[in-house]
Formats: structure tokens, C-alpha cells, sequence
């Protein structure tokens, strides 16, 4: 069964010329799934499918609008009783976590809103 999530909403702040640094990291055993970021402005969208680290660009570039992160998440491991997801934007953590009970095929989403200080 697909659930979707209500959304996290983030606020992240950083002086202008801050790199910002897009981490997934699946906690769970057998997590697979992809991560869609959805940049403001003519910026191209990123598809995240590993665990490296992405450098999505300028912080200044990302405050016109807020920032959409979704990803579909799915853990078929029988021996597994949770899916775990940990998201890391700079350095600033989410972590989704759910049982798969509840749902074993997840849509997460992010709201972020990025500020330049």
C-alpha cells in the first residue's frame, strides 16, 4: 500500500555564496527508491538515486521560491520492519522513519525555504 507523508516544512539560513549540500541516506536495510529536488527559477531539478553527497548550487539561488523535495521510497525486505530515511541539507537533518505496517511504499515530502543572511 503507497502512503504519502504530510510534508516537512524546513527553514535553512546562510550567507550569500553558501554551497548547499544535498545528502539522502536510507537507514533501513534493502530501502530503495529516488529523490526528486524540484529548484526554484530556470535552475535544473536533480534526481537523487545514491547516498553521495550533491551539491545542488548557490543558497541565493534558491530563494525565490521554496524548494520541493519528494522521493517514493519502497523496503520489500520481509526480515525488515521499518523504513528509515535520513535527508541532510547542510548539515541540518530530517529523518522519516515509519513502520511497514503502516505503509512499505512511502512518498515523502520536503518544503524547504531557503534564506540568504
Amino acid at each position: 500500500m503507497k502512503k504519502t507523508y504530510p510534508p516537512y516544512q524546513l527553514t535553512y539560513s546562510a550567507p550569500a555564496g553558501t554551497d548547499v549540500l544535498f545528502k539522502v541516506t536510507y537507514i533501513s536495510d534493502t530501502n530503495f527508491g529516488s529523490t526528486f529536488v524540484n529548484l526554484p527559477g530556470s535552475t535544473d531539478d536533480k534526481l537523487i538515486t545514491d547516498t553521495k553527497e550533491y551539491n545542488l548550487g548557490k543558497i541565493e539561488d534558491f530563494t525565490s521560491e521554496r524548494t520541493v523535495v519528494a522521493s517514493n521510497y519502497f523496503n520489500a525486505a520481509p526480515e525488515e520492519d521499518t523504513i528509515k530515511i535520513e535527508y541532510n541539507i547542510n548539515g541540518k537533518i530530517v529523518v522519516h522513519e515509519n513502520l511497514k505496517s503502516e505503509a512499505d511504499d512511502v512518498v515523502i515530502l520536503i518544503i524547504i525555504t531557503f534564506i540568504a543572511i
